[in-house]
């Protein structure tokens, strides 16, 4: 099984937001974990558009207290 796990340092980016879709895309990634996402809320529908499909799940960890959040697909 494949997977991958990044600290992204934000994820607004575009460029980081292409970059990981295209990685899990061209290496058949079956999970994901991605550190200091810093978003107020990710909602499934980012994350079907993230993963290239709908039939996913998805846990999100809010940002704290500085610390970005955590986001497990």
């Amino acid at each position: 099984m494949r997977i991958l796990t990044l600290n992204v340092r934000g994820f607004g980016n575009s460029v980081k937001w292409r970059y990981v879709k295209d990685y899990i895309r061209k290496e058949g990634v079956k999970m994901v974990c991605l550190q200091e996402v810093r978003m107020e809320s990710f909602s499934l529908n980012k994350c079907c558009q993230l993963w290239g499909d709908n039939n996913i799940d998805y846990l999100y960890s809010e940002p704290s207290n500085g610390a970005g959040g955590i986001l497990t697909i």
